[in-house]
């Protein structure tokens, strides 16, 4: 090993108490276990062998460092910053859920994205991913939607019930005589990116390696849309790239803006990041919910408050009752944009022209809402008001204006 690499992990070794080393996107293959004493040698070496394996030049070298509890100083992160072997060092970014503090007709938020107009396109091989607090796979309006719930050691159960909420609002089944109707009747894939509560604790941790291992995972797949309810104010380039990667591959990324604009309206990521659709929250009178943030950033505004959807048969800490309940928050406007996208996305080969179409539709065809005051953009609402009828009807008319000039190319030949 070059001495100019070798230097540094030498120092993270013996002054920061190495405990692991694992290639943030490199999926399978088993990652190296945290153990008590110094990392070995040997297995850094084959932290870096392993990441060198990642197919996109971009996220080549991303390692999850651990190392001792209070030993990441700020001086021993500015001395590994001036090694020429290390293109970047940043503390691992915390993140967390946005939410605030026969029932489809109590379902005022699709009548708002005008869900009921028209027919809706087959989804039933579109393919969704959530990422969150985990589900309860066997709640009867969500477990024919399933396709694969990831939790990685950590039990299935949704302890928050936050996931289960989400997922509802994407694809609960419809027409099945019980609960609430989803935007999209698509196919769900669900990770679990926060551990489980400790033994006398409510608390569950952010787990960012399991987070970036499911976002990679999306690279690689059938998944053409991923819905984040989530958000920080950490500012991540590892986290960054694999968002451009997902851009470039054809993934619809919405996420929420976050729900502290009373608290100083930070910009929240991962709904920051270039490449993601960031989506605010109106209330039943179509305005900005008094919690959503704002920001240059923002794609769009969903219903966000007072959303009735599932939540965990066994009592979640989040939910006041079980089966269904209603909550507000900008987690709850994101998974309609989320639905929106895949219907709109519908069978599309998945590439980034395919992508980006689907975001300039449903910007493009958002409702004006008077708080806008005709403008076509403001930092509150973004574009408007998701029109789920709007976009579809646009893709129909693509689709029909498609159909007739090779009709017209074959009658010429």
């Amino acid at each position: 090993m070059p001495d100019e690499v070798a230097g540094p992990l030498e120092m993270l070794r013996n002054e920061a108490g190495l405990q692991s080393m694992k290639p943030l996107f490199v999926t399978g293959g088993g990652t190296e276990v945290s153990r008590p004493g110094v990392m070995a040698l040997a297995s850094v070496h084959g932290a870096l062998a392993r990441s060198s394996t990642n197919s996109r030049k971009s996220l080549t070298g991303f390692q999850l460092v651990e190392v001792k509890e209070k030993k990441a100083t700020t001086a021993l992160l500015k001395r590994l910053r001036a090694s020429k072997a290390i293109d970047l060092v940043e503390p691992v970014p915390n993140r967390w859920l946005s939410k605030a503090d026969p029932m489809v007709n109590r379902q005022w938020g699709l009548r708002a994205i005008r869900w009921f107009d028209g027919s809706h396109p087959d989804a039933s091989k579109i393919h969704v991913a959530v990422l969150d607090s985990g589900l309860d796979e066997g709640h009867p309006d969500l477990k024919k939607a399933i396709d694969a719930y990831h939790h990685d050691g950590n039990v299935s159960r949704d302890f928050l019930g936050h996931g289960t909420h989400v997922s509802g609002t994407i694809a609960a089944i419809v027409n099945n005589s019980i609960g609430v109707a989803g935007v999209a009747n698509c196919r769900l894939h669900c990770w679990k990116i926060f551990d489980d509560p400790k033994p006398g604790s409510a608390e569950q941790n952010f787990n960012f390696e399991y987070y970036s291992q499911a976002l990679a995972a999306a690279l690689d797949s059938d998944i053409k849309v991923v819905n984040l309810s989530i958000g920080g104010t950490e500012n991540s380039r590892a986290e960054a790239a694999i968002f451009q990667e997902l851009a470039d591959a054809g993934v619809v990324v919405v996420a929420a803006m976050g729900n502290e604009f009373e608290k100083g309206n930070p910009k929240e990521f991962p709904a920051g990041y270039p490449g993601a659709l960031a989506v605010g929250a109106v209330d039943e009178t179509d305005r900005r919910a008094s919690f959503s943030c704002t920001g240059a950033h923002i794609g769009l505004v969903a219903p966000g408050v007072n959303i009735l959807s599932t939540v965990p048969r066994v009592k979640a800490s989040f939910a006041d009752t079980t089966d269904y309940d209603s909550w507000p928050g900008t987690s709850m406007a994101t998974p309609h944009v989320a639905g929106a996208a895949a219907l709109v996305y519908g069978r599309t080969a998945k590439s980034k022209a395919a992508a980006d179409a689907v975001v300039e539709r449903l910007t493009s065809t958002a409702k004006k809402v008077a708080g806008m005051k005709t403008k076509k953009f403001t930092q509150e609402y973004g574009s408007g008001l998701l029109d789920l009828a709007a976009a579809l009807a646009k893709a129909g008319a693509k689709k029909k204006a498609k159909k007739k000039a090779r009709k017209k190319a074959k009658k010429k030949a």
